[in-house]
């Protein structure tokens, strides 16, 4: 299974009896009538503040805002609701799309919004109205069946691929999101993404599809910004060690550079547990993940109510498995990461190869250690904290005694003119569980995860 599909009944009923989702869930909720739960917000954030949520309206619900005398406040206020609730997507069918650009409605800045199909283009308000509508909000469009064969039926080739994207991008689309299949096709029939065309590919099984060569897939992508994913899920079935797995990531590494992929976009769970794995790796292992052409992206998603993302993988880890970049997904207001995991020793640390925060300017990336880890990093690094700050971190969470002196992290911070704040807060059980800190047991979904 890869997604649970819920009622908006069954979200209710959940919320109310207590559950919660664990972090990393995909959770898609038909209709948005479970914001009436008795349990109010708390009770849904408690079920789906971890989870990786999409809500869909029913028909009963989208007809209620099309008729709403408040018109466009009434849907900014709705998507409020559903994100304090825990929602990170909102997904929306293509005559949805067209039938609320035709009534003037618009979505808030940063709104993520997921599109399947792209029949709207031919809303009555034309692109105006879309732009409108779609314009401020973060937009992924993902083709639909009919749509993708009218697409490759087209006489005009790959003039008609340029025109769609063109379209697409006119209407307020950031990101357009192909399944394996529709890559391979695309591929086979010789087609190829003008430059600069956002691409992200679910999966990567079209790296194994018989049908296109990598050079058909290299002409297709070459251009574009191509991202694709891997999550535990696509490993834990297949690789049973080390061995196994090393030489699996070196065939894919090398795959998806011959294909023209720019980004491999690896999740929270998947970077610990190959920093896991790396931990009893050789020298050989260690450099095949941390070399390539291939960007290496971990996505950071909100894990509690008020936006915070706490990564379980460690600075350590993402420096050892060789992450090039941390960005935000929607509704992430502020990072947490730890300098290490639990079961991490030696504290001798160095701040070369420190992934890059990419994250809006004023969201906080805070850095938490304790007080053997505040008193190594200072000693290992003479004090030098200035690649600390470059790479986007911008808070230094100390979570020991409240009573330690932190002097010398404050002259340390001020002596390199590091833009650093100095934060004293100790880590509630859920925070240390989040974070990886926790002496909790091995993750059945976690093949490598260490106990």
């Amino acid at each position: 299974m890869d997604t649970l599909a819920l009622e908006a009944t069954q979200v209710a009923e959940l919320a109310d009896g207590g559950f919660s989702f664990d972090a990393g869930t995909d959770i898609s909720v038909i209709g948005t009538s479970f914001l009436n739960a008795s349990s109010g917000s708390a009770g849904l954030i408690g079920l789906l503040g971890a989870a990786n949520v999409d809500v869909a309206f029913d028909a009963q619900g989208f007809s209620e805002v099309l008729g709403n005398v408040d018109g466009d406040a009434a849907l900014d206020v709705l998507v409020n609701q559903l994100q304090d609730a825990g929602m990170d997507r909102l997904a929306l069918d293509a005559t949805q799309v067209a039938d609320l650009a035709d009534a003037g409605f618009s979505f808030d800045a940063g709104t993520d919004i997921s599109v399947v199909g792209t029949s709207f283009l031919n809303a009555s308000s034309g692109s105006a109205g879309l732009i409108g509508l779609l314009g401020a909000a973060d937009v992924s469009v993902e083709m639909d069946a009919q749509g993708f064969d009218n697409l490759l039926a087209d006489v005009r080739g790959d003039a008609a691929l340029d025109g769609l994207v063109d379209q697409l991008h006119a209407a307020g689309m950031d990101t357009l999101v192909l399944d394996a299949t529709q890559a391979v096709e695309l591929a086979a029939a010789d087609f190829s993404f003008e430059l600069g065309t956002d691409i992200t590919v679910v999966g990567t099984s079209f790296l194994h599809a018989d049908n296109a060569t990598a050079a058909q897939l290299h002409t297709l992508f070459d251009a574009a910004n191509v991202t694709t994913s891997l999550g535990l899920s696509d490993i834990q079935s297949n690789y049973a060690d080390l061995t196994e797995l090393g030489s699996a990531l070196y065939g894919l590494k090398d795959a998806l550079d011959n294909s023209g992929i720019d980004q491999l976009a690896m999740t929270d769970d998947l970077t610990n547990a190959l920093a896991d794995a790396l931990a009893d790796a050789d020298a050989g292992f260690i450099s095949l993940m941390q070399s390539g052409t291939i960007g290496l992206d971990v996505l950071a998603t909100s894990d509690v109510s008020d936006g915070t993302a706490y990564l379980n993988a460690s600075l350590q880890d993402l420096q050892a498995v060789g992450v090039d970049q941390v960005t935000a997904d929607a509704g992430v207001e502020r990072i947490e990461i730890a300098l290490r995991d639990a079961n991490e020793t030696g504290l001798q640390y160095s701040l070369a190869d420190l992934p890059q925060f990419n994250v809006p300017q004023d969201m906080v990336v805070s850095l938490s250690v304790d007080e053997d880890d505040l008193a190594a990093l200072l000693n290992s690094l003479n004090g030098d904290l200035s690649d600390l700050a470059d790479s986007g971190i911008t808070e230094i969470n100390y979570t020991g005694d409240p009573a330690t002196d932190l002097t010398e992290l404050a002259d340390a911070i001020l002596s390199t003119a590091s833009a650093l704040n100095i934060n004293v807060s100790a880590h509630s059980p859920t925070e240390v569980q989040l974070l990886g800190l926790g002496a909790e047991p091995v993750d059945p979904l976690d093949p490598f995860h260490k106990a």
